[in-house]
């Protein structure tokens, strides 16, 4: 499938999207999304993002938090690893937020606010608030294990600040008994262990172990051995700590590995809320709907307004294509909004089939194409050493060579950048050609040979962008069944 995403500026829709989502992998996805041509998936997607949009304009954002992704961690469950604090920290977090987007969509029922399809995804949130009360009870808010989560660990933990409070008594009572000796004052550790700083004069005064040399070499640090057996006590209860941490961190993990499917199926629900909400925030940036989609080729695009122009200075346009007006040619002069026509259509196009809410009139037609091929503006290669016109035409022959009944084809300035006889007569070939594919053809031009063919061929609906000859400024809307000229003699006079 070719949709010209390049040329219709689709990349920097889809990065202003993406700035919205809250994880990385709504992100990527976001970022690589490709149109579908399943008239059913488009239609439940778009209505998907429609719902959120209503969520966000009735009830507000949805409590999404950042970096909620615990598939990482998810996926250690069934390989038989113990969580850490820190992953189940960050499973804490994953279960908070579900408890915070169940409520918003139990507050938002209370105020009677349907959903068209969302709901059978909200349906399949599993609660976990039985877990989560679990793991509250376990850590406190720093993720730091309480002392009563085991009996165990409550009696490891009084001992050890039994013994820390005797290490901290025996410390200060050697600091005075000793204090003469000493290079400073304190206690200090080395080796996790304590010490204190003595001159390098009485280190023989001090029974201890030396732990350290100051770079002077004028002080040592002594652990003193009235502490040593204290400090060794320590480092066994710590073992005894950790060992106890590691039970309970077990019991934990099973716990959670039990929820392990449920978990999966809510992960995937909020991703794809993600992706929904960021389409939804971004709708809402552009005063977004969703259309009425069709595959029989209709566009009726109304206050069609493109989606990267700033709402105060976007001009609304009406386009269409149909049964009847098959091809559009577009006239007028330059800068008044031709090529902005000819992007809003494919954009719209694209975004529609993404699933992305268009800004128009809800009532607007968009169709669904297999294919958008567009050559718009000026790609000319350096690399191939091909001139504006050369690299125009071999567009063009893709188009021609590939294009079929179900496709929409946009070119800008069609037979441009030669002799304008020439040109106006290659682009008369170019529609001949194209028109007998039976597919859906927008075409911009100065040529007046293209106004006279549209006028003499059936199928072709005309417009011109509105120009206003008093102050010879571009209106930029089209208007519909009407040839424009470029209006240079105006324009040339103004400047006698």
């Amino acid at each position: 499938m070719i949709f010209s995403a390049k040329e219709l500026d689709i990349p920097k829709i889809l990065i202003l999207i993406s700035s919205y989502t809250k994880t990385k992998s709504a992100r990527d996805y976001i970022l690589n999304m490709t149109p579908s041509t399943d008239l059913i998936e488009i239609e439940t997607s778009l209505r998907q993002t429609e719902d959120i949009n209503n969520h966000l304009l009735r009830v507000g954002q949805l409590p999404l938090i950042e970096d909620f992704d615990i598939f990482e961690i998810l996926k250690l469950l069934p390989r038989g690893f113990i969580l850490s604090g820190s992953d189940i920290m960050q499973i804490r977090l994953f279960l908070t937020m579900e408890k915070s987007v169940l409520e918003a969509f139990l507050y938002a029922k209370k105020l009677n606010i349907t959903y068209n399809i969302i709901h059978e995804q909200i349906s399949l949130i599993t609660n976990h608030q039985s877990l989560l009360k679990m793991i509250d009870s376990i850590f406190d808010e720093r993720g730091i294990i309480y002392d009563n989560a085991s009996p165990g660990l409550s009696k490891i933990r009084r001992n050890i600040s039994l013994k820390q409070k005797e290490l901290d008594d025996k410390m200060r009572s050697f600091l005075d008994k000793y204090k003469d000796y000493l290079a400073e004052n304190i206690i200090t550790t080395r080796n996790n262990r304590y010490c204190i700083p003595v001159n390098i004069t009485y280190k023989n005064k001090i029974k201890g172990t030396v732990l350290d040399i100051s770079k002077t070499g004028q002080t040592v640090y002594i652990e003193p051995e009235v502490a040593f057996n204290i400090q060794s006590e320590l480092e066994y209860l710590a073992v005894l700590e950790n060992e106890e941490i590691q039970k309970i961190l077990s019991i934990l993990t099973n716990e959670i590995a039990s929820s392990y499917d449920n978990l999966m199926k809510n992960l995937d629900i909020f991703l794809l809320l993600d992706v929904l909400h960021a389409k939804a925030m971004y709708a809402r940036d552009i005063d977004g709907v969703m259309p009425r989609v069709n595959k029989e080729g209709k566009i009726n695009i109304i206050k069609g307004r493109h989606p990267l122009i700033k709402k105060e200075q976007v001009v609304p346009i009406d386009v269409i294509l149909n049964n009847e007006f098959k091809t559009m040619i577009i006239t007028g002069p330059n800068t008044g909004g031709k090529t902005v026509a000819l992007k809003t259509t494919g954009i719209f196009s694209v975004m529609t089939q993404m699933g992305i809410l268009v800004s128009c009139d809800p009532q607007s037609d968009i169709a669904i194409f297999d294919n958008i091929f567009a050559d718009i503006g000026d790609e000319q290669s350096i690399e191939q050493s091909l001139s504006t016109f050369s690299s125009h035409l071999k567009k063009i022959k893709n188009i021609m060579d590939n294009a079929k009944s179900n496709d929409l084809v946009l070119i800008d300035e069609i037979g441009s950048g030669t002799d304008p006889q020439e040109g106006s007569s290659l682009a008369i070939a170019i529609l001949n050609h194209l028109r007998k594919k039976n597919l859906r053809l927008m075409v911009t031009t100065h040529y007046s040979d293209l106004k006279i063919y549209a006028l003499e061929n059936d199928g072709i609906m005309s417009a011109s962008v509105a120009f206003d000859e008093k102050t010879l400024s571009p209106l930029y809307y089209l208007v519909l069944g009407s040839s424009g000229t470029s209006n240079a003699f105006l324009i040339a006079k103004e400047w006698e």
